[in-house]
């Protein structure tokens, strides 16, 4: 991972090439990585990456002494650009205490930036008192991520089920240039061969009537006006 954008967007496969978690890894250091996963994988993912350790000197553990924050710009008509406000809290986080690692989202900036903190900080509070106005809650998060099309988690994501193109990793900067990985079979059918895949689209509309729409943030080769 290069220094600037020192994180990445990846899916954790098993043999078969199936997607078992999404992750998000943070570079702290040349000898420091975090990884950012569903929590409900915890003791599968600590066991599956000991098993790939390969008699290596690394040490890895579970950390509960941390915290995951996001801050997005609210989703309007087209994609979110970034603004001063943005710039503002990224000064912020330059100089706050209890702070791990920040960086932009690295699937698309629409999601904004993710913050790594120690468990007691509180950054939505310490904000406010800088005198920004920010809305919180989970399910603002989730809701953004539906209209973008965007899915995250073992409740998007059924571990051992879903191919890695279902969940549009490659549009979401998540297929590198590795040639040798576990399930680089499966994947590599789907990157290169002329097949059908199903994929996460934005859903407009509640109740019983939906609409299915091509997110805005897609390629423009993907996306048609034809109905």
């Amino acid at each position: 991972m290069e220094t600037v954008n020192s994180s990445l967007y990846s899916l954790l496969l098993n043999p078969k090439g199936r997607v078992l978690y999404d992750l998000i890894l943070y570079k702290v250091s040349n000898e420091e990585y975090l990884v950012d996963y569903d929590v409900s994988g915890q003791s599968y993912l600590h066991k599956h990456l000991l098993m790939y350790r390969l008699r290596k000197d690394v040490n890895i553990e579970p950390l509960t002494n941390m915290s995951v924050w996001v801050i997005y710009k609210q989703f309007e008509k087209g994609i979110c650009e970034k603004t001063s406000d943005i710039q503002f809290v990224k000064k912020y986080l330059n100089e706050a205490d209890n702070i791990v690692k920040y960086t932009e989202d690295p699937r698309i900036k629409n999601l904004g930036i993710r913050i790594i903190t120690m468990k007691d900080a509180n950054v939505h509070q310490s904000l406010e008192q800088s005198g920004l106005n920010f809305e919180s809650g989970k399910d603002s998060y989730q809701l953004l991520r539906y209209k973008l099309g965007v899915g995250e988690g073992v409740m998007d994501h059924t571990p051992g089920e879903c191919l890695p193109f279902e969940t549009n990793v490659d549009l979401l900067n998540g297929v590198g240039r590795l040639r040798s990985h576990l399930g680089q079979y499966g994947l590599g059918l789907l990157k290169y061969e002329d097949c059908a895949k199903s994929e996460f689209l934005q859903l407009q509309g509640f109740d019983i009537k939906l609409k299915a729409m091509v997110p805005k943030w897609w390629p423009s080769n993907l996306r048609s006006d034809k109905k």
